[in-house]
C-alpha cells in the first residue's frame, strides 16, 4: 500500500523537537552568534529553501569544527540530514544523522540525543523500515524522559504514533499523537501542535470520520500560512483532498490536491509533488476515471524512479496493476505486479514479497493458469515461513483453501482449514471470521450441514464483534476478492436444514444493521440516533478491550485493569442499547436493534400481500417467499457475478427512452424467470395483490416493476402493486409505527393558534421547486400537481428553503420535492437533496439537506415524494461488483426518520416524464387508496401512453413505507 499523506515526512514534527526552536524561544534569551546562524538557516529550511539551508548548515558545521564548538557542529550536522532527507538523498541523510549521533554520544550532549534518535527514526519511517523506526522512537522517548525533557519525549511519541498508524495500531497511534498535541499546546509550540493535529486528521480519515478531519485541517492550514511553512501547508492540503474525497466532494478534493501539488512544485520538492500526484491519481481511480489515474500514477512513478524511491514506486506499480486488472488488461497487470515484486525482492522485504506472491496468484487464476497460481502460492508459503510469524502462514493457507473451494475441492479445503483451527484462538477477530466462514462453507459442501451451521454461527459472532470498526480492511486475505458471504452461507445452510425461521433471522440481521455503522460520524443530536451512535462507538471500544485482555494474559495486574474497563464498557453498551430501543420504540427493528420473528412479519401482512426477500450468494439467489399463511424458501442457480452483469445490462437498456417493450423484453424476461418465476410457479403468489420486495446487493438497483412475465408478456407492475423495504423486519416495524400513530403532527410551537394551523395544513400537500433556474420544468411539475390536488401550497425558488422544508416535514402532510438529488458514493451519509439556501452560516438552512441531517430529524410526513435523480440509489452501485448493501440512501433516511411513505428514483429522471408520472400519481390518490395502488395506477397509465410508455419514464420510480390506506 502506498503511504497516503500521513504526515509531513521526516522533518515535519522533528523540527519542533529542537530545544530552542524559533516558535518557543524567548527573544530575550540573548542568542550567541552560532545560535543566530542556526536560527537563520532554520528559517530558510522552514521556507522550503532546502539547498540554501543546506549551505548555511554546512557553513555552521565547518565553523563549529574549526572553533571546537561541538554542540553547534552536532546540531548543524543533524540539520544537514534533515535537508538531505527533504531532497530525498537518503544515504546522505543517514550519514549526517549517524555522524551527529556519534558526536552527541561522545561529548555527552544529552539535550540533543532525543532529537538524534528522532531524526534517525523518521528517516527509517520515510524508508518504510517500520520496525527500525519504532525502536528508534521508543529509544528517543526513553532518553527524553530520563533527561526530564517532556517536550522532546512528546514529539517522539507523536512520531511513534505515525509508525503505529502505518502498522495498523490505531489506538496506539491516537495515544501518541494526542500526547504530542497536548504537550505542544502546553509549551506554546504552535507549529508542533498544528502538525500533531494534522496527523490526527489522517487518523480520523482512516477511521471513517472525514468531517472532523476537514474542520481540523482548515485550522492547520491557517496556522501554517501564518507561520509561512509551505512544506507543512502542502501536506495539510493533500490530506484535505483525501478528506474531501471521502466526503464525496470531488470538486473540492481535486482543488485541494491541485493546490498541494502547486505548492510542492513551487518549493521544487518533487518528492512531495509525486506523493500528491499519487493522491490525485487515487481520486481519479475512485471516481471511475481509470485511464487518467494510470497517467498520473505513471507521472508520479517517473519522479520516484528518478529519485531512487524504489519502494514507493513499487507500491505505485501495485495500484496500477489493480487498475489494469479491473480494465481487463491482465497482461499489463501481470507486468506491473511482476516489476513491483522484483523491487521488493531486491529490497529483501519479506512481507511485501508475500503480498506480491498472493497478488500474482490471483492474477494467474484470473488468466485461468492454475499451475502458475499454485506456484505463486508455494512461493508465498515459503515467504511466510521465513517471516516466522503464524499470521503470514495462516494468510497463505486461507487463500489456498479459498482456491480449493473455487476448484470444487471441498475435502482438501476442509483438511487444510481443520489444520488451522488450533491457531484461531490467538488471531484477530477479522482473521477468525474469515477462517470460520471458509470452514463453514467447506463443511456445507461436504454435506456436514449441522456442523456447518454451528461453525457459521461462530463466524457471524466474530463478524459482529468487528462490524462497527471503521477503516478496517482485515476482512480480506487476497487482493481482488474481499468479501465473504458468511451470512449468505449460513442462511443457505439453515434453509437446507429446514430451519426457516432461523434462516430468516440471519438474513434480516445482516441487512438491518447496515445503517448504524455510519452513525458514529453523523454528529447526531436527536436523542434516539445519538443513543444508537453511542452504542456503536462502545462496541468498537469493547472489541479493542477484548484484544487488550488477550494481550495482557499472564500479567494479573494488567488483566484485572483491562477486565474492569471491559465490564464497564459492556455495561455502558447495554444501557445505550436499552436507551436506543426505548427512544426508537417501534422503529428499533429498522436499525437492527431488536429482532423480529418471522411469525410477527406474517401477522403484519394483509391477506392479499406477499413478500419476496432475496439473498444473493456466490452460486445462487435465495428467494424467501412469505405470505400470511405460508413461508417457502426458493432459489435460482445464478451466481452474484453473473447476476450483477445481467442487472447492469438491464439498467443500460432501461436508461434510454428510445428502448420500448420489444427491445427490453428479452433481458427482463430472463430476470423475471430467475427472480419472480420460482414464486409464481410454486403458487405462493396466487392470492397476492401487493408484492413487498426486499432486495439484496445488486437487486437494490433492479426495477422489478419493469420485469416482464414471459408467459403473459406483462410487466410486473401490470400484475402486482409493488413496495420495496430494506429488511423483512421493516414490514412489522412500519406496521406497528402506523398502528401506533407515530406520524401524528409534531407540535411546531406553543399556543392554540399554531396547533390549529398544523391541523389545518394536515391535508394540504407542500410542493417545492427550489431550482427554478436550473430545472425550469420542476416549476411546471408542481403547478400541474397543484391543479389536481384539492389543497396544496407551492414554494418556488428562494421560498423553497431548507428551513421551510424542515418545517413542513415536521407536519403530518405530503411533501413533494422536485429538485436535484445528489448521491455521494464515497460517503453516503452526505448524499443530499438540493434546496434553496437561507442562512449559509447555518447548516440547517444552507440548502443541502444531507442524509445525516435527515436522520437527525423527527419527520411526521405521511408521504415524501423525492422527484429527483437517484434518490433511491446509494454507494454500492458505484462499486465494481455492485455487491454492497445500501442502507444510507436518501429514500431510507426519510423512512428511518419517520416518514410513513417515501417515493424515490433509481436513475436520473427526465423532467417532463417525471412530471407526467407525479401528476398521474396525485390524480389517482385518495383517502380510500394506498400509495402502492396509486403509484401502480400512475405507472400503468404511462405504459398505456405512447409518449411515456418506455420503461425509462416510469420503471425507476419506487415506493417504500407502511403503505396504509389514507396515510397520504
Amino acid at each position: 500500500m502506498i503511504r497516503r499523506f500521513l504526515s509531513t515526512p521526516f522533518l515535519a514534527l522533528l523540527a519542533a523537537a529542537c530545544v530552542g526552536c524559533a516558535e518557543v524561544r524567548d527573544p530575550r534569551d540573548g542568542l550567541d552568534a552560532s545560535r543566530e546562524r542556526l536560527t537563520a538557516a532554520q528559517s530558510l529550511y522552514y521556507a522550503g529553501q532546502y539547498d540554501s539551508a543546506a549551505m548555511a548548515f554546512d557553513a555552521l558545521r565547518r565553523h563549529g569544527e574549526e572553533s571546537g564548538d561541538v554542540s553547534s557542529q552536532a546540531a548543524a550536522t543533524m540539520w544537514l540530514g534533515f535537508a538531505a532527507n527533504r531532497r530525498a538523498v537518503y544515504d546522505s541523510a543517514r550519514i549526517f544523522g549517524e555522524r551527529a549521533l556519534v558526536l552527541q554520544i561522545e561529548h555527552h550532549l544529552t539535550d540533543q540525543l532525543p532529537r538524534a534518535y528522532n531524526a534517525l527514526g523518521l528517516l527509517a519511517w520515510e524508508e518504510y523500515r517500520l520496525a527500525d523506526a519504532e525502536s528508534l522512537f521508543v529509544r528517543s522517548v526513553q532518553i527524553a524522559e530520563q533527561a526530564e525533557m517532556p517536550y522532546a519525549a512528546a514529539v517522539a511519541q507523536g512520531n511513534l504514533g505515525l509508525t503505529l498508524l502505518d502498522l495498523g495500531d490505531y489506538e496506539g497511534a491516537r495515544t501518541g499523537l494526542e500526547v504530542q498535541l497536548r504537550v505542544s499546546v502546553a509549551h506554546d509550540s504552535i507549529r508542533s501542535a498544528a502538525a500533531a493535529a494534522t496527523n490526527l486528521s489522517a487518523l480520523s480519515i482512516r477511521e471513517g470520520d472525514p468531517l472532523t478531519a476537514v474542520q481540523t485541517l482548515r485550522g492547520a492550514i491557517r496556522t501554517f500560512r501564518q507561520l509561512d511553512d509551505p512544506s507543512r501547508l502542502q501536506n495539510a492540503y493533500a490530506q484535505l483532498g483525501e478528506a474531501y474525497a471521502d466526503l464525496g466532494e470531488p470538486r473540492l478534493a481535486f482543488g485541494a490536491f491541485d493546490t498541494a501539488i502547486a505548492v510542492a512544485r513551487r518549493l521544487g520538492n518533487e518528492v512531495e509533488a509525486a506523493r500528491n500526484m499519487d493522491g490525485l491519481a487515487a481520486l481519479h481511480q475512485r471516481s471511475g476515471n481509470l485511464h487518467r489515474a494510470l497517467e498520473l500514477y505513471d507521472q508520479a512513478r517517473a519522479v520516484r524512479d528518478s529519485l531512487g524511491q524504489t519502494v514507493e514506486a513499487a507500491w505505485n506499480l501495485r495500484n496500477s496493476a489493480a487498475i489494469h486488472a479491473a480494465l481487463g488488461d491482465l497482461q499489463r497487470a501481470q507486468d506491473a505486479a511482476s516489476r513491483a515484486a522484483a523491487v521488493h525482492e531486491d529490497a529483501g522485504l519479506q512481507m511485501e514479497q508475500l503480498d506480491d506472491a498472493i497478488l500474482l496468484a490471483e492474477l494467474a487464476r484470473l488468466r485461468g493458469d492454475t499451475a502458475a497460481a499454485g506456484a505463486h502460492l508455494d512461493l508465498a508459503r515459503g515467504r511466510a515461513a521465513s517471516v516466522g510469524s503464524p499470521w503470514p502462514h495462516m494468510r497463505v493457507e486461507l487463500v489456498s483453501a479459498r482456491f480449493e473451494l473455487e476448484d470444487d475441492e471441498p475435502d482438501a479445503a476442509l483438511a487444510r482449514l481443520r489444520s488451522l483451527e488450533p491457531m484461531l484462538a490467538s488471531v484477530r477477530d477479522e482473521t477468525r471470521a474469515e477462517a470460520l466462514g471458509l470452514l463453514a462453507r467447506a463443511l456445507a459442501r461436504t454435506g456436514r450441514l449441522d456442523e456447518a451451521a454451528t461453525v457459521g454461527a461462530r463466524a457471524i459472532d466474530a463478524l459482529e464483534r468487528i462490524r462497527r470498526r471503521f477503516g478496517s480492511s482485515e476482512l480480506r486475505t487476497t487482493f481482488l476478492h474481499e468479501r465473504l458471504d458468511v451470512y449468505g452461507d449460513q442462511a443457505a445452510v439453515l434453509f437446507r436444514l429446514g430451519r426457516i425461521d432461523d434462516g430468516f433471522s440471519v438474513v434480516d440481521a445482516a441487512r438491518g444493521r447496515g445503517l448504524t455503522a455510519h452513525l458514529a460520524s453523523a454528529r447526531a443530536t436527536r436523542p434516539a440516533m445519538a443513543a444508537v451512535a453511542s452504542g456503536d462507538q462502545l462496541l468498537r471500544r469493547i472489541a479493542e478491550l477484548t484484544k487488550d485482555l488477550d494481550n495482557a494474559a499472564g500479567d494479573p495486574h494488567a488483566e484485572d485493569a483491562v477486565r474492569g474497563q471491559l465490564e464497564r464498557a459492556r455495561t455502558e453498551y447495554d444501557e445505550a442499547v436499552r436507551d436506543a430501543r426505548e427512544r426508537l420504540g417501534t422503529d428499533a427493528p429498522l436499525l437492527g436493534l431488536e429482532a423480529i420473528g418471522l411469525d410477527e412479519v406474517q401477522r403484519s401482512l394483509e391477506p392479499d400481500e406477499a413478500v419476496l426477500e432475496y439473498l444473493v450468494t456466490d452460486d445462487r439467489v435465495w428467494i424467501l417467499a412469505v405470505t400470511p399463511r405460508q413461508v417457502l424458501p426458493l432459489s435460482s442457480e445464478i451466481g452474484a457475478t453473473e447476476l450483477a452483469g445481467r442487472v447492469r445490462v438491464a439498467r443500460d437498456l432501461l436508461a434510454s427512452p428510445e428502448n420500448d417493450r420489444d427491445i427490453v423484453a428479452p433481458v427482463l424476461e430472463g430476470l423475471h424467470d430467475l427472480l419472480v418465476g420460482p414464486a409464481l410457479r410454486s403458487g405462493v403468489l396466487a392470492d397476492a395483490r401487493l408484492l413487498t420486495v426486499v432486495p439484496h446487493t445488486v437487486l437494490n438497483y433492479l426495477p422489478f416493476a419493469a420485469l416482464v412475465d414471459p408467459t403473459t408478456g406483462a410487466y410486473v407492475i401490470e400484475e402486482f402493486e409493488l413496495r420495496y423495504l430494506p429488511s423483512g423486519a421493516a414490514i412489522a416495524a412500519l406496521a406497528a409505527r402506523a398502528d401506533g400513530s407515530v406520524n401524528r403532527p409534531a407540535p411546531s410551537g406553543p399556543g392554540g393558534d399554531r396547533m390549529a394551523e398544523d391541523r389545518d395544513v394536515r391535508d394540504r400537500a407542500a410542493l417545492f421547486a427550489p431550482r427554478e433556474g436550473e430545472l425550469p420544468y420542476t416549476v411546471e411539475e408542481i403547478r400541474r400537481i397543484d391543479a389536481v390536488l384539492a389543497r396544496s401550497d407551492r414554494f418556488v425558488g428562494r421560498r423553497a428553503s431548507e428551513a421551510r422544508v424542515r418545517r413542513e416535514l415536521a407536519r403530518n402532510r405530503t411533501v413533494h420535492l422536485a429538485t436535484h438529488g445528489v448521491m455521494n458514493a464515497e460517503n453516503p451519509m452526505f448524499s443530499r437533496v438540493e434546496l434553496a439556501g437561507g442562512r449559509q452560516d447555518r447548516p440547517e438552512d444552507d440548502g443541502r439537506l444531507e442524509v445525516h441531517e435527515v436522520l437527525d430529524m423527527e419527520i411526521a410526513s405521511t408521504l415524501v415524494f423525492l422527484s429527483g435523480c437517484e434518490t433511491g440509489v446509494g454507494a454500492a452501485w458505484s462499486t465494481a461488483d455492485g455487491r454492497g448493501e445500501d442502507h444510507t440512501t436518501l429514500e431510507r433516511a426519510f423512512l428511518y426518520a419517520g416518514a410513513a411513505n417515501v417515493i424515490a428514483t433509481l436513475w436520473p429522471v427526465d423532467d417532463a416524464g417525471a412530471a407526467a408520472l407525479a401528476v398521474s400519481f396525485y390524480a389517482a390518490s385518495g383517502a380510500d387508496g394506498s400509495p402502492s395502488a396509486d403509484l401502480a395506477r400512475a405507472q400503468r397509465k404511462l405504459i398505456g401512453d405512447p409518449e411515456w410508455s418506455a420503461p425509462f419514464y416510469w420503471a425507476g420510480v419506487r415506493l417504500s413505507g407502511a403503505n396504509r390506506a389514507g396515510l397520504h
